[in-house]
């Protein structure tokens, strides 16, 4: 598991959550390509159990819904297409500005595959990007190592 911080984003107050996170089993079809939905499904099943409210809609210029919410914080699994990722960041960023959420954990997958064209790498020159450039939400970008 890869990951990178993003503006004293408090990795210890989210150790269970990691813990998930980095148990995330790969459901795999065809012998070779991750599938996301199964692996959406085991999230949700484990989040749940941990309290977090599952497919939290807030409303904003940029979308409506994140994967997960807990006391002000946001856990997304992107493993869609890449231009998700732009969304994701301007949708996560207007809820920070606006005082909805305080952190982000960001999962996607290290290595594209039929299924997942964001990976980790293009994932984190698009958060350097954003960071440089505008909010100082903090953030954990995590990216799941899969054969």
């Amino acid at each position: 598991m890869k990951h990178k911080i993003y503006n004293d984003f408090c990795y210890e107050d989210f150790k269970q959550e990691l813990l998930i996170i980095e148990k995330t089993p790969f459901f795999i079809k065809n012998k070779k390509v991750f599938s996301q939905a199964p692996t959406n499904e085991w999230y949700k099943e484990k989040f749940i159990k941990e309290k977090w409210e599952p497919e939290f809609f807030k409303e904003s210029p940029y979308g409506n819904r994140c994967d997960f919410y807990k006391n002000f914080t946001i856990i997304e699994a992107q493993f869609g297409k890449y231009s998700f990722v732009y969304k994701d960041i301007l949708h996560l960023g207007w809820l920070y500005e606006n005082d909805i959420i305080d952190s982000v954990i960001y999962v996607t997958v290290c290595k594209q595959n039929g299924d997942s064209i964001l990976i980790y790498d293009k994932a984190e020159k698009a958060f350097d990007d954003f960071f440089v450039n505008k909010v100082n939400m903090p953030l954990l970008l995590v990216g799941l190592e899969w054969n």
